[in-house]
């Protein structure tokens, strides 16, 4: 099988994402308590983009890039992303994509259920999620439309560190096996 990583873009997107959501976007509240959430996006761009392992690996390694710089359980966003990754892209390659608005439903989706289930695997570890009223609802509203308007850019820029042109479709030109016979 054909690797599609290149490896030195997922580097420098990565550590930029990372760097930039610590130092600027973890300080910046948008609404009430919701922040500008940059790896969790590139997270749903990844998954509208590759294959369910790709996405699995990645998941995980922005996961991990996170929990070194959050105070939360240490592999937990790395154990929530890989599986968030994975979930995306299997729904990815089973769902019908008539076109863009649709994307832009689907990213908004993803980012309001990434969150709820980040909130619900918080709980577990005894971190106190956020008390469900209007606040909360509107919190996911914007994470819904943050999500509706990143997901372009963020799909673009998982295209970029993926090499998406030798066949990101199961069943596409890298998944298919080499039927070349050497002389």
């Amino acid at each position: 099988m054909t690797t599609r990583f290149r490896w030195l873009h997922i580097v420098i997107v990565v550590v930029a994402i990372v760097i930039a959501q610590v130092e600027t976007f973890d300080q910046t509240l948008l609404v009430n308590r919701v922040r500008l959430d940059l790896p969790l996006y590139l997270l749903v761009g990844i998954g509208f983009v590759s294959r369910s392992d790709e996405a699995l690996l990645l998941g995980f390694v922005i996961g991990l890039a996170v929990d070194l710089f959050q105070f939360s359980p240490f592999g937990l966003n790395a154990l929530l992303f890989g599986l968030v990754g994975w979930v995306l892209a299997e729904a990815r390659v089973r769902m019908l994509q008539p076109g863009t608005s649709f994307r832009t439903v689907q990213g908004a989706l993803a980012a309001i259920a990434i969150t709820a289930v980040s909130w619900f695997a918080g709980t577990v570890f005894n971190q106190d999620p956020p008390p469900f009223n209007n606040a909360t609802l509107i919190n996911l509203g914007v994470i819904g439309i943050v999500g509706a308007v990143l997901v372009h850019p963020a799909t673009f820029l998982a295209g970029w560190m993926i090499d998406t042109s030798i066949g990101a479709q199961r069943g596409g030109a890298a998944d298919a096996p080499s039927r070349t016979v050497a002389p």
